[in-house]
């Protein structure tokens, strides 16, 4: 089954790296994502909760995990029952939740299929989605539905399994995102990793849980001019 978190939304951007509400991979994004199950596979996974002991930015962050189908359940997912956080989890009259945030981390999810669906019947204002958590699933890349949340400030994608550094691209349409984690993905170790992203997403004021420094766009820029050269436009004549 999925496991899902909704939670009323408080900004972590300023959290210390040591507060950082997840820890880093253990493994490098390749190696993690080789040693997972082979598509189509169900997976077993321990069940129990353990919040690790950690509270953060007035949010409880435990980690839950369940057995499921590796192409995920949506219906499972809309009819689980959110964990509380430290604030009571408030309603609509129609039963959706009145909330800014979703933690989907934990959940073998390989695709986001119907995920506009799914979300429009979790939330009562879906379009105020400011804040997801979809780290340490099976993601190969970042799907464009994502970019049609326009108030999404943090987004959660470490311990995936990306492989094209060119899928952050997608996020540059999203106008106020602030914070993203892309680190334990097999993407990470590609040269010039950190100064592409933040030459690519020159808004953002975190990466990977560690504040974006004046010397760090300065950086990205410079290896950006290096590295990546303009688009040539090509101007076709009409035959005179």
């Amino acid at each position: 089954y999925l496991i899902l978190e909704a939670l009323n939304y408080k900004s972590q951007d300023s959290l210390r790296p040591s507060q950082s509400p997840f820890p880093p991979a253990t493994a490098k994004g390749g190696e993690r994502c080789k040693s997972r199950h082979a598509p189509g596979q169900g997976v077993q996974r321990l069940g129990g909760c353990d919040d690790g002991g950690y509270h953060g930015a007035g949010l409880n962050v435990p980690r839950c995990t369940g057995r499921q189908k590796a192409d995920g359940n949506r219906a499972d997912l809309i009819s689980e029952e959110p964990r509380p956080g430290l604030r009571p989890l408030k309603r609509s009259k129609q039963g959706k939740s009145l909330t800014q945030a979703l933690r989907l981390n934990n959940n073998v999810l390989n695709d986001l299929s119907d995920f506009t669906q799914t979300i429009s019947q979790l939330l009562e204002y879906p379009q105020n989605l400011a804040w997801i958590d979809l780290s340490f699933n099976d993601l190969p890349n970042i799907d464009p539905v994502l970019t049609t949340f326009l108030n999404l400030s943090v987004i959660y994608l470490h311990g995936n399994c990306m492989h094209r550094l060119t899928e952050v691209d997608k996020l540059s349409n999203l106008p106020k995102l602030r914070s993203l984690t892309l680190h334990g993905n097999p993407i990470e170790e590609e040269k010039g990793y950190r100064q592409y992203v933040l030459s690519i997403l020159p808004r953002i004021t975190t990466f990977d849980f560690s504040g974006v420094t004046k010397q760090d766009r300065i950086t990205a820029n410079i290896w950006r001019r290096m590295n990546i050269k303009p688009k040539r436009v090509r101007i076709k004549l009409d035959n005179i």
